[in-house]
């Protein structure tokens, strides 16, 4: 059980940090994850856009509907941690990483598509808007 109130802890200060220094994760993720659907798959720019923008869509609902609905409300969870920038920034790429492949994982159910490379998409946009953020967050913490 101490694993699972770990992991809970961790999420809910993820997510706390993704709601401060993180804001601007999942509109850079997006956009990269637009572009990459478009150049590197041949995606039309119209399919890319709202294939990307209902996988980003669907990670903020699980991810919002999980920690405040969930973890804060019913269950009344607090925390004391406190996120180091760079891997609060890997770690939110993780998190909407896997969220946006379940996702996709539940939508090749109903439309076959090549899972290992929007994985591949997935996970470099996912990268590029962690390290953004965390550059981001170390010019703002130098200010």
């Amino acid at each position: 059980m101490l694993f699972f109130s770990d992991l809970n802890q961790w999420l809910l200060s993820e997510w706390i940090w993704s709601m401060t220094w993180g804001i601007y994760h999942v509109p850079l993720a997006t956009l990269c994850m637009i572009l990459l659907f478009h150049f590197y798959m041949k995606m039309r720019l119209y399919k890319a856009f709202w294939v990307s923008l209902m996988a980003s869509l669907f990670a903020i609902a699980v991810y919002s509907l999980y920690v405040p609905g969930f973890l804060i409300y019913v269950l009344g969870l607090a925390t004391d941690w406190v996120a180091d920038p760079f891997p609060a920034a890997l770690y939110l790429g993780i998190i909407y990483g896997f969220l946006q492949s379940c996702f996709f994982w539940l939508q090749s159910i109903w439309l076959p598509v090549d899972m290992q490379r929007v994985l591949m998409v997935i996970s470099l946009s996912n990268l590029i808007a962690a390290l953004i953020i965390f550059k981001l967050t170390i010019i703002a913490l130098l200010l």
